[in-house]
């Protein structure tokens, strides 16, 4: 399993990017090898202020996915 960590801007960021993936990347696929995770920053400049809810969501899919090679 693979981790996609997408930080964007705003929810309308959110949405447009998932459309292109999804498009981009069979369903099947994403359904049993990619986790898609969304970190919305509230502005360009927020990554600092996020940077503790980022390793928690990494920290998370590691120790869910410990036997896996992610």
């Amino acid at each position: 399993m693979k981790l996609w960590l997408f930080l964007v801007e705003g929810n309308s960021d959110k949405i447009y990017v998932d459309k292109i993936i999804k498009y981009y990347v069979k369903s099947e696929k994403l359904k049993k090898e990619i986790k898609l995770e969304w970190i919305i920053l509230d502005g360009k400049y927020n990554y600092n202020k996020k940077d503790k809810q980022i390793k928690q969501k990494i920290d998370k899919f590691k120790n869910q996915n410990r036997n896996s090679d992610y």
